[in-house]
């Protein structure tokens, strides 16, 4: 895959996301729908792919650095 890109198949379920990060399916759903929109993520067939890990590693970083 190009620039790095990954790809996550199958896909995991949001509610599972969001059970094990403390938080709503609803708001992990909207996470998912803004890292779409911003090009980082995309949906591939049965896969979720990190087009931009760079971008997604450098958010993580920064929220984990306090």
């Amino acid at each position: 895959m190009a620039n790095g890109a990954r790809a996550i198949s199958p896909p995991p379920v949001q509610q599972i996301i969001a059970s094990r990060i403390g938080a709503r399916r609803e708001a992990v759903s909207r996470e998912i729908a803004r890292l779409l929109r911003a090009g980082v993520l995309q949906r591939g067939r049965g896969a979720l792919i990190i087009s931009q890990p760079a971008i997604l590693q450098q958010a993580l970083d920064e929220m984990t650095s306090d």
